[in-house]
């Protein structure tokens, strides 16, 4: 899945943000279509009409992909999900949702809210082919086209049931509906989406091969499928298994911690080399403030770890200080948890009492597996 973009604005609620790699998809795309399409379009057109309507056919391109977010996003808030934020990021949109639904009924409807919205994009540009005339209005008729066929092709290539694809979560509602057990739907939605993501990457590998360069992105699509339906699986194994586990019958203990003012200097020396984990919780005397993680300390450079501090490296996030009775199946849908992957348990003054890492959590439902208590995903 993507990683954090850059938050440009809010609509209808709802942060909106741009992955620095949607920049170089933007390019690829705005360079194929003035190199190749329009050219091939428009008779004699000029190289920078071409490069003007290839960078125009990629921005829409990716409203409409916005709009299909949306629509999943508005109607999933309705449902009561938490809509954390919309993303572009390199194979297309995300919104990021905070919880799962509650009903198959849920499901189903922000499911299908996306691709409801590509549709009626691609049936408007679609319907825009007929009243321009290509004689008249070449570039304008040639952008209009390329517009409906790429909507109709996304809304084709998302309706598949693969999940976590669109059409894998509409299967994946209906079997959760038909038999009442979400996990037994997702495990079932996840087989057969693996199927389809490796006859993806099996028909992407072959165009390739064949000189069609285009088909990579099938593969790349078909390894996503994958890895993202056996995230999905793992997701809901855990909630099934650990909801209502309060956070401290997991999390480890004593904690290594790293004081506030040390230098980061410091905190290698003393605390990282002697105790390497991947982040650390840090202290302003006894309480908790933060975490600070290996991966914020490495991009330090050796030449300004003697002056920067814990504190001021810290991940502040309030989500990351979690108390001893949180509920361990909706701290893994917590967004902070999610990007750090641990969490400090601390009191009601705020000390820390251990450290609850998704290490502990796959340790526990692999000790699961093994008693026969929980069944692997597929």
């Amino acid at each position: 899945m993507p990683g954090r973009g850059i938050r440009i604005g809010t609509f209808a609620g709802i942060p909106f943000a741009i992955h620095p790699l949607w920049l170089g998809i933007v390019l690829l795309i705005s360079w194929s279509l003035a190199t190749a399409y329009y050219p091939d379009q428009v008779e004699g057109i000029a190289p920078g009409l071409a490069w003007a309507l290839g960078v125009l056919s990629a921005l829409l391109l990716f409203a409409s992909i916005v709009a299909h977010e949306y629509g999943h996003a508005i109607v999933a808030r309705r449902r009561g999900l938490e809509v954390e934020e919309i993303e572009l990021w390199l194979l297309g949109g995300v919104a990021r949702m905070r919880g799962t639904a509650r009903r198959p009924q849920d499901e189903l409807a922000y499911a299908l809210a996306g691709p409801g919205v590509t549709l009626v994009v691609a049936a408007l540009f679609g319907a825009l082919t007929l009243v321009v005339s290509k004689d008249a209005a070449p570039e304008l008729h040639a952008l209009v086209a390329y517009q409906a066929f790429i909507n109709a092709a996304i809304l084709v290539l998302n309706m598949m049931p693969a999940f976590p694809l669109d059409g894998g979560r509409v299967l994946h509602g209906l079997l959760w509906r038909a038999g009442g057990d979400v996990l037994r739907a997702t495990r079932t939605a996840v087989s057969i989406g693996r199927s389809f993501g490796a006859l993806l990457i099996a028909f992407g590998v072959f165009a390739a091969l064949s000189g069609a360069l285009g088909g990579v992105w099938f593969a790349v699509i078909g390894l996503f499928v994958m890895a993202a339906g056996r995230g999905e699986a793992l997701h809901a194994e855990a909630v099934g298994l650990f909801g209502g586990v309060p956070a401290r019958e997991l999390m480890s203990s004593p904690v290594v911690s790293i004081d506030a003012g040390v230098t980061i200097e410091q905190a290698v020396r003393d605390v990282v080399l002697l105790h390497p984990h991947p982040a650390y919780p840090v202290l302003e005397g006894n309480r908790a403030i933060g975490m600070l993680t290996a991966s914020a300390i490495e991009q330090v450079g050796a030449d300004r770890r003697a002056h920067v501090t814990a504190a001021e490296l810290a991940d502040r996030d309030p989500e990351l200080l979690v108390s001893p009775d949180a509920d361990l199946a909706a701290l893994l849908d917590v967004p902070a948890f999610g990007r750090v992957l641990r969490a400090v348990v601390i009191d009601t003054l705020g000390r820390p009492l251990g450290v609850l890492s998704i290490t502990d959590v796959e340790r526990t439902l692999e000790a699961h597996r093994r008693l026969g208590t929980a069944q692997p995903v597929p």
